[in-house]
């Protein structure tokens, strides 16, 4: 009978440590993420496609700095809503603060 346990202690002990390595890889395996998106992705923005040249000692992130920029140019705001009536309609929620006498300046400090 202790030999029956010892055996299913050493079982149960080596189905935990599979079951957390299974769930570290399940949690914290899986693709990289990416910050540069491929080609399929309708917003890239190709920096050789737009007449800039990107030599070789230009780090990635240099160019994925000038993709990102060129992403933030081609935004554009619609300005149409600030005359819209909702808009409009805000008003100013703001809370006007009275002065007040200040404490002391060291809360630890004498008095």
């Amino acid at each position: 009978m202790n030999e029956i346990t010892k055996i299913v202690n050493i079982l149960l002990i080596i189905s935990v440590i599979g079951a957390l390595i299974a769930g570290y890889f399940w949690f914290m395996g899986g693709e990289e993420a990416s910050f540069v998106s491929d080609q399929s992705d309708p917003d890239v923005f190709d920096v050789e496609s737009a007449g800039a040249s990107v030599s070789g000692d230009i780090s990635i992130s240099s160019a994925e700095v000038v993709v990102l920029l060129e992403r933030i140019r081609r935004i554009n705001l619609d300005d149409a809503l600030f005359t819209s009536p909702a808009f409009q309609s805000l008003g100013n929620t703001a809370v006007e603060l009275t002065p007040e006498a200040e404490g002391i300046g060291n809360p630890f400090g004498e008095f």
